[in-house]
């Protein structure tokens, strides 16, 4: 059927065609990132990255890190997909030309809702290189078995295997169920912590290629010709409102406007928007802007295309990689059928493994009255759980017991929560704890002490917060910070 080692060339040749094309992809939004946060610097206004992380966006690394998250997203699901798509076709189908041509339909599909709202070189590119490489290795490489069974037997094996991980998955799915696997498997221990860490630094690279203008943290924009002193005075001042920060230099914004009469015209990237009287932009600002993001995402269908191959094609390329190893190892002692289905009971125990401290900590769901006894407890999820419930009901962190034992330790997912959790209690000494974890050497009890400084409304840490801002050398804490000045009423000021 196939050579072991063949599968591997299969599979990472759809890897290796991704990280190429998102190391560029990456790359080249980092620098319109940098240039915007050039801009902004020279404009006189507060720019995320700051300058100093800016300077980094045009290291190799950043963009090949940042790059990772396409191809173990994407990259991964279009390759697994592909991958299956072949094997039907020459196992299944026999190589018929009327399914070969149903698979080139989808993907023509597939690009043109890609493009539905003008050309989308990068998103495009994976759609286009990836499945006809993996495709054709696939089908170049595939070994027609002597015997029908074996192949038969092989596949019911891994269907078996698969449907039960997807439904004892599936049992936990929940709005919860993502916090649940960070809390248990990626805080709580030295590996996961990495891998959680190497998250926040990169993330928001390849998260920057394909966010909506209305979702950008801080965005540009240029008058052109207005003519109209109060005009232009009152369009920066709404605009401001939304973070949308006035430049002259430079070439990329995200919006350029102009006045035609009494219409204001509204341009994305050479790109004709929107027309709207001025009178009505004013009066209904918040409205037409998001609007006119709408109107420029191109990426809507690549974002939706990019989290399905996340959520099915990662676990899958993991458990084809994981069955590969363990089969080699296994076929040097037993036969192929022996070792399948060791193999496949192997990968269900390992996924129940896995699943099990997701499924202990989502049974346990604290009243109000068990909080302060849970947060006492010596169970590690218990202490995690009703640190969740306080937030949960916006409770007073500081009125239950054994919240200081909690914040003087060292677990991450408890201080992560506990922190957060810190934003409601109004008081000068939880202000100082935020202030003071605000130096912790993780980032997420990081972010969350920017968030809870932004939910405690004390403006007094505008000034802090700011400079943090200025002195960070973390794009992720620099995104948290900026939106805690949001929700503390600060504005840009700058030009005009």
């Amino acid at each position: 059927m196939f050579k072991k080692r063949s599968i591997l060339i299969v599979l990472f040749s759809g890897l290796f065609v991704c990280q190429a094309i998102s190391t560029c992809h990456v790359s080249i939004s980092n620098h319109f990132v940098y240039e915007k946060s050039v801009m902004l610097s020279q404009a006189g206004y507060l720019a995320v990255p700051n300058m100093f992380t800016a300077s980094h966006l045009a290291d190799v690394s950043s963009a090949i890190y940042g790059g990772l998250f396409f191809t173990l997203s994407i990259g991964a699901g279009l390759t697994v997909i592909s991958f299956i798509i072949a094997f039907m076709w020459v196992f299944i189908f026999r190589k018929k030309v009327f399914y070969l041509k149903l698979f080139i339909f989808f993907q023509l599909m597939s690009i043109l809702l890609l493009n539905l709202k003008g050309i989308n070189i990068f998103p495009t590119l994976y759609v286009l290189l990836i499945p006809p490489t993996v495709f054709g290795l696939t089908v170049r490489l595939a070994i027609i078995p002597t015997q029908k069974y074996c192949l038969k037997f092989h596949l019911l094996s891994h269907a078996i295997s698969l449907l039960i991980l997807a439904f004892l998955w599936g049992t936990q799915m929940s709005d919860k169920m993502f916090i649940n696997v960070r809390d248990t498997l990626l805080l709580s221990n030295p590996v996961g912590l990495k891998l959680n860490t190497f998250y926040y630094d990169y993330t928001l690279h390849a998260a920057e290629t394909f966010r909506p203008v209305g979702n950008k943290l801080v965005k540009t924009y240029r008058l052109h010709h207005l003519n109209n002193p109060l005009l232009e005075r009152s369009l920066h001042l709404v605009l401001l409102k939304n973070d949308y920060c006035a430049v002259q230099t430079g070439q990329t914004v995200d919006l350029d406007i102009s006045i035609d009469g009494q219409d204001l015209i509204f341009s994305h990237q050479n790109k004709h928007i929107l027309d709207i009287p001025a009178n009505r932009f004013l009066s209904d600002y918040n409205e037409v802007l998001s609007d006119i993001s709408n109107k420029c995402d191109k990426n809507r269908f690549f974002r939706f295309l990019t989290i399905i191959c996340l959520l099915i094609g990662l676990p899958l390329m993991l458990y084809a990689i994981v069955f590969l190893a363990l089969f080699s190892f296994l076929c040097l002692f037993f036969p192929s059928k022996v070792s399948t289905v060791i193999v496949s009971v192997t990968g269900v125990f390992i996924g129940a493994m896995i699943l099990l401290p997701v499924y202990i900590i989502g049974q346990i769901s604290p009243e109000y009255n068990d909080i302060s006894t849970y947060l006492k407890s010596d169970s590690h999820y218990k202490r995690i759980q009703a640190l969740k419930e306080i937030n949960d009901d916006q409770l007073n962190l500081t009125a239950f017991d054994g919240y200081k034992d909690i914040l003087s330790g060292h677990c991450v997912p408890e201080l992560y929560w506990a922190v957060r959790a810190l934003g409601k209690c109004r008081t000068e000494a939880a202000y100082n704890i935020l202030i003071m974890f605000l130096d912790s050497k993780d980032i997420n009890i990081v972010c969350m002490a920017f968030y809870s400084l932004g939910v405690m409304k004390n403006k007094r840490a505008i000034e802090e917060i700011i400079d943090r801002i200025k002195r960070s050398d973390n794009w992720y804490q620099q995104w948290y910070a900026y939106n805690a000045l949001r929700s503390l009423k600060w504005r840009q000021t700058g030009l005009n």
